[in-house]
């Protein structure tokens, strides 16, 4: 029997060396199998003993067997013939230096009238040869070849050896059969807990996953390990597990193969994938651990690249958040990972770069950047081919545009969100199923904080067409009727206050008609909505504001009277702020105002008492109240304030206080004369 478990063969292992092939699946020829082996040599003639003293060496010493036959053969006759295949075997068993002269001496016999069983024999061994040296098709030719020949010891490596070839090629649905008919056939082979692990990577790859667990479950009773000399075993079979919700058995399967060969590449790519298999599901310590043993025990520097990146992504989202207790040097990338992202940026390969500028997108926006990250995760989306990287940077993006705008709403800054609105407004576009409900919702709230309810009704209209799962269909409406009210639409106005709603929206809309009115000059219809705003509102600034605003409209009236009456009924609402500049600032304009009207009434020693409370008077003012102590016969004190003001900087006042005090110094000279 075979002995089918012993894969690699030493020969196969010493051509790939040589050659640079990648390493292979290919069963161990048992020199037994051999028919010129087999072959009877009648002993007692010289060709007879170098045969037989041949057949003898040629486990122990092949090289030297070669040599001899190549030298002293037979040089005909089926002693020529035995020597050539033996000669051949010989030089199969050497390894790199001899394949090429074996698969010449297999090529003879297999063009030659050899006996069938011979040519089958070559056939394999030819198989063997071309598999080595990467010659797939002809491989395939010479195992089928083989096997469709006589019945012979090898057929158990033959069979294994096509199946094994199938399946390296990428062809799975040709090798499962041929695995299945392997184990059904030859029970009793040593090799069996490979062949169905293989045929699990098969049944993996073809999705037949429920298939592939009873057979992985009988392939790890028979030896867990056996599938190690194959990696790609190992990928299948741990992503099945993962499928499967195994994650920590598919974790364990992953940490075979660079257990199994320390520093390979293929070591590093299933750390490489346990990483990614840990980041997928949160465990960050965990990711950054298999990342830093893959650049600690060194590999290619393809994947070691790509675990620099991943480690420097990673800390880009969680360096504040996760410690890491491991003392891998490769942590430093981790904690300062803004270096290494740079550099990743810049890399010719597209989606390393998109990953590396998706990661400085995060780190922009912990370090507190949102307009710097909100630029970052828009390059990473629409500068490079669409990947899974893309969809989770347009996320990211629409998250940090939505938390940007709620920030900027809390702090009153909604000139801030308009222009964040309008710069990514195409970016958000993107993906065009997208629900952006959240973040124009926001947008609108702004326009209409910022006295725009054309923008706001605008962006609701759309968001009505479109569909949003954000606002409900009425929400929607309210929205809307609020923002034509804002517009000051009599229609909107009376439909809010006839529904009862009162609040922010209808202050609003009764604030936005009696201004619409005010300007087509209706001021006392307007005034009457004004004043009807401040009524439905509780903050006393944005009342005084109001009735202010209703009073000033009084005033373009010629209703004085009113307007100095509304200044005492604010008193008290002045007096409701909290101590500091707005309400200090509303106090000076609420005396300024008191002291103009009274001016303005010609009640001049009032207006002088009014002037009195203020100080730093501009130059008008400071001019009114001289001409309301001359008028009020306070002669000097007019004169005092006119010079003041003659000799001040404002050329207008400047000009006039100069001509009051030419004409008195006029009617002076006037008076002395007469």
């Amino acid at each position: 029997m075979s002995r089918l478990c012993r894969v690699l063969a030493l020969a196969a292992a010493a051509a790939l060396a040589a050659s640079g092939a990648r390493a292979q699946l290919l069963a161990r020829v048992e020199p037994g199998w051999s028919p010129f082996v087999q072959a009877r040599v009648v002993q007692g003639t010289p060709e007879g003993n170098l045969l037989a003293e041949a057949r003898g060496l040629l486990v122990s010493e092949p090289a030297r067997v070669a040599q001899v036959l190549g030298r002293g053969a037979p040089a005909r006759g089926p002693a020529a013939r035995l020597a050539e295949g033996l000669r051949a075997d010989a030089l199969y068993r050497t390894g790199t230096k001899g394949l090429a002269e074996a698969q010449k001496l297999y090529r003879g016999v297999v063009t030659s009238d050899a006996p069938a069983a011979e040519q089958a024999w070559a056939q394999f061994m030819l198989g063997n040869i071309r598999k080595i040296h990467g010659y797939v098709g002809e491989a395939e030719v010479s195992y089928r070849t083989a096997l469709a020949g006589p019945a012979a010891p090898w057929r158990p490596a033959a069979l294994f050896d096509l199946a094994a070839l199938e399946l390296e090629a990428g062809r799975p649905a040709q090798a499962r059969p041929e695995l299945e008919v392997w184990l059904r056939d030859y029970a009793g082979e040593p090799g069996r807990p490979l062949a169905l692990h293989l045929l699990v990577e098969c049944l993996a790859r073809l999705g037949d996953d429920e298939a592939a667990l009873a057979r992985l479950s009988e392939a790890r009773r028979l030896d867990p390990a056996a599938w190690t000399v194959r990696p790609e075993v190992g990928y299948a079979v741990a992503e099945l597990l993962r499928r499967s919700g195994n994650t920590e058995e598919a974790v364990r399967v992953l940490e075979m193969i660079p257990r199994a060969a320390p520093g390979s590449v293929e070591g590093a790519k299933a750390r490489l994938t346990v990483g990614a298999m840990r980041e997928a599901e949160g465990n960050v310590a965990a990711a950054a651990r298999s990342y830093g043993l893959l650049l600690d025990e060194g590999a290619g520097a393809e994947v070691s690249r790509e675990a620099v990146l991943r480690l420097a992504y990673l800390g880009a989202l969680y360096r504040e958040k996760v410690v890491l207790t491991d003392s891998y040097p490769a942590y430093r990338i981790f904690y300062r990972p803004g270096p290494t992202l740079e550099q990743g940026a810049r890399d010719k390969d597209p989606a390393a770069a998109q990953r590396a500028v998706l990661g400085l997108g995060h780190l922009a926006r912990q370090e507190g950047r949102p307009l710097d990250s909100l630029r970052l995760f828009a390059r990473s989306f629409q500068q490079y081919p669409k990947t899974p990287e893309s969809g989770r940077a347009y996320d990211a993006f629409m998250d940090t545009l939505e938390a940007h705008f709620a920030e900027r709403l809390r702090a009153k800054a909604y000139s801030d969100v308009i222009s964040a609105y309008e710069a990514f407004r195409g970016p958000m576009g993107w993906v065009a199923t997208r629900d952006r409900g959240a973040v124009d919702a926001k947008a609108a709230e702004a326009y209409r904080a910022l006295g725009a309810p054309a923008l706001a009704r605008a962006v609701y209209e759309r968001l009505a067409r479109e569909g949003t799962r954000v606002l409900s269909p009425a929400e929607l409406e309210q929205r809307l009727l609020e923002a034509r009210a804002g517009e000051g639409d009599p229609e909107a106005v009376r439909a809010l206050a006839g529904a009862g709603r009162g609040g922010e929206a209808q202050q609003r809309a009764e604030a936005a008609l009696g201004r619409r009115l005010a300007a087509q000059g209706r001021p006392s219809e307007a005034r009457e909505h004004l004043r009807r705003a401040a009524e439905l509102t509780a903050d006393p600034a944005t009342r005084l504001a109001l009735l202010t605003e209703a009073d000033r409209l009084a005033g373009e009236e010629g209703r004085l009277d009113e307007q100095l009456a509304g200044l005492s009924k604010r008193r008290p609402l002045r007096q409701a702020l909290p101590p500091g500049p707005d309400r200090d600032a509303w106090e000076r304009s609420a005396a300024l105002s008191e002291a103009r009207l009274r001016f303005a009434k010609g009640d001049y020693a009032n207006a002088i008492l009014s002037y009195g409370t203020l100080k730093d008077l501009g130059p008008e003012d400071r001019y009114l109240l001289a001409v309301a102590e001359k008028r009020a016969g306070n002669a000097a004190r007019a004169r005092e304030l006119f010079t003041a003001l003659a000799q001040g900087k404002d050329p207008v006042f400047a000009n006039l206080a100069g001509f009051h005090l030419q004409v008195e110094g006029a009617r002076d000279a006037l008076r002395k004369k007469f």
